[in-house]
Order: C-alpha cells, then sequence, then structure tokens
C-alpha cells in the first residue's frame, strides 16, 4: 500500500494529478482509507505510474515539435532581420544614387545653358559659317581710312 502523497512524490508530480488519474482510472470505490489517508493497493498505483508514464511521453513528444518549430521559428526570424538590413541599405543606396541623378541632371542642364550661351555669343555654328555670304567690306575711295565713306561720296560729286 501507497498513500496517495508518497505516489506523487515518488512520481514527481502533485497530488491533484494522482487524483485526477483516480478518477479517470474509476478506481476511488478501491482507496483504502486509514486516519483521514487515502492508499493505493500496487494494482492501482501500478496503473497510475502505467498512465502517467503514457501522459509523459506523450507530452515530450508534444513538446519535442514545439521545440523544433521553436527553431524554425527562430531561424526565420534570424533570416528576416538579415533581409530586413538588406533592404534598409537598398534603400540608403536607392536614395543616394537619387541625389547623384538630381545632381548630374543638374549639371548637364547647366552644360547645356553655357553651350547655348557660347553658340549665341557666336552666333553662327561652324556651318552656318562655311556657307553664309560674308559681309563685304564698305569701299574707300580716295581718302584715308578713317574718313566717312558717305562723306567721300559726296565730296566726289
Amino acid at each position: 500500500m501507497i498513500s496517495i502523497f508518497e505516489l506523487a512524490q515518488e512520481i514527481g508530480t502533485s497530488k491533484t494529478t494522482i487524483s485526477r488519474k483516480i478518477r479517470e482510472l474509476d478506481i476511488k470505490k478501491g482507496l483504502i482509507v486509514e486516519d483521514g489517508k487515502y492508499y493505493l493497493t500496487d494494482e492501482q498505483a501500478n496503473r497510475i505510474r502505467e498512465k502517467l508514464k503514457h501522459h509523459k511521453r506523450n507530452e515530450e513528444q508534444a513538446q519535442k515539435p514545439a521545440s523544433h518549430e521553436q527553431q524554425i521559428i527562430k531561424k526565420l526570424l534570424h533570416q528576416l532581420e538579415e533581409k530586413d538590413k538588406i533592404i534598409k541599405k537598398q534603400q540608403e543606396t536607392i536614395e543616394k544614387q537619387t541625389v547623384l541623378l538630381a545632381q548630374e541632371q543638374q549639371l548637364h542642364k547647366q552644360t547645356l545653358d553655357s553651350l547655348r550661351e557660347l553658340s549665341e555669343r557666336q552666333n553662327t555654328g561652324i556651318f552656318a559659317r562655311l556657307f553664309s555670304r560674308k559681309k563685304e567690306p564698305p569701299k574707300l575711295t580716295g581718302g584715308t581710312a578713317s574718313e566717312d565713306p558717305e562723306e567721300t561720296k559726296e565730296g566726289n560729286d
């Protein structure tokens, strides 16, 4: 004979768990009561031990997949963190490239403006200079180069 308390200590569980197994196995009627304590026969104690061993094995098996699942979850979380870092770096790179592109476009605009200004100063391009009619310099007749040509014409008349 063994008391419920002694069996609970032996198995490493609580008296409540032993009492629950007694109800599940429907062996409450066979319990022995002495001095206000409940005692189990060896047969009853063995049935409870077997039931709890079976229950413990099921719990261990249930915990194994849970721990395996936890390992997978940890691994996936780690992968997510790494991908977040990669995405952050890519976003920073995109922002830098956007700034560089804006600067490049501004420089290109300034270059085009400078070329237009230079072209306007020259007033004509190389083809226009090659194929355009040249202006003839005014003809000078008999006087000095400092004289006005119109005055010279009037003077000759």
